[in-house]
């Protein structure tokens, strides 16, 4: 069964409770009216935008959360506690264990977590806060998979990068409460939170998943070249059958979420992690006969 998950937009209030703190100690700091601030400054935050920036030139008094202040200030993302809510995989969220985060986004039905890094996680939904518990998990986020005994002894952890969860029972007051844990740094690149929706079914014939790298090998002034190593991803490519009935639905609710970033699941089997990506999706409809459509 093919789905997505639409995130709700997020205000940039959240999360209510995190030990993610702002500024990050030792990396971040926050913008001050007194300070001056030479060019090429950086990691230079709001606390009111939640983006960090850096100093196109020397400034004094020049708010970067001002509009007004473009010719001084750069956006170079969201600070640490907010990357994983900006719908973006290129930053993360990271703290020294354990990561603890409460939300109370209203309604959902399920949620995501991609880009994960940790031992294990504590998953906790309420219908309010300090409410009654809707659904509760330990999730163990060791997924190697071995096939000998030098794969036993030998081979590198493998860990769980991506979590979700779907079908839970909506309530306007919802909490969502996540204690991730490991030895040493943790991490979330994207947590979504709002639906996730069904689009049509048999993904897994003909599905590909194609593994792509943004590093790239950059030339230098002297002809010499240097490997920039950046993060990797995966393109998906699936399609699905879709009954007739349910044809105009699923071609509204991909018409209105193109160009938008979502979890986009071409199944939730835990042996085709590959078949679940974060990102923006492109659709092509086909109707191959009276009583079905494919995406």
């Amino acid at each position: 069964m093919a789905e997505m998950l639409a995130p709700k937009t997020l205000s940039i209030t959240l999360p209510t409770n995190s030990n993610a703190a702002e500024p990050k100690v030792g990396v971040e700091a926050g913008w001050d009216i007194a300070t001056p601030y030479a060019a090429g400054a950086r990691n230079v935050i709001s606390t009111v935008t939640h983006r960090r920036y850096r100093a196109l030139q020397a400034s004094t008094g020049k708010d970067p959360a001002d509009l007004a202040n473009v010719d001084f200030w750069a956006d170079d993302g969201a600070t640490n506690a907010y990357a994983m809510f900006d719908h973006n995989t290129s930053q993360a969220t990271t703290v020294t264990s354990p990561l603890n985060i409460t939300l109370t986004p209203g309604f959902f039905s399920g949620f995501c977590l991609f880009g994960l890094n940790a031992d294990q996680m504590t998953v906790t939904v309420k219908d309010a806060p300090g409410g009654n518990v809707l659904f509760t998990e330990v999730v163990s986020l060791e997924g190697s998979a071995t096939s000998s005994r030098w794969d036993w002894y030998f081979s590198p952890f493998q860990p769980v990068t991506d979590y979700i969860k779907s079908g839970l029972q909506p309530y306007s007051t919802m909490e969502l409460t996540l204690s991730i844990t490991g030895s040493g740094a943790v991490s979330v690149g994207v947590l979504g939170v709002g639906d996730v929706l069904t689009i049509g079914g048999s993904p897994l014939v003909g599905a590909e998943a194609t593994p792509k790298s943004k590093s790239y090998i950059k030339t230098n002034i002297d002809g010499s070249q240097t490997l920039v190593l950046l993060s990797s991803g995966v393109d998906m490519n699936i399609s699905c059958v879709v009954k007739k009935e349910d044809f105009n639905r699923v071609h509204a609710l991909l018409l209105d979420n193109m160009a938008k970033p979502a979890m986009w699941i071409g199944t939730q089997l835990s042996e085709f992690n590959c078949l679940r990506t974060w990102g923006v999706g492109e659709v092509t409809e086909n109707i191959v006969s009276n009583n079905h459509g494919v995406f």
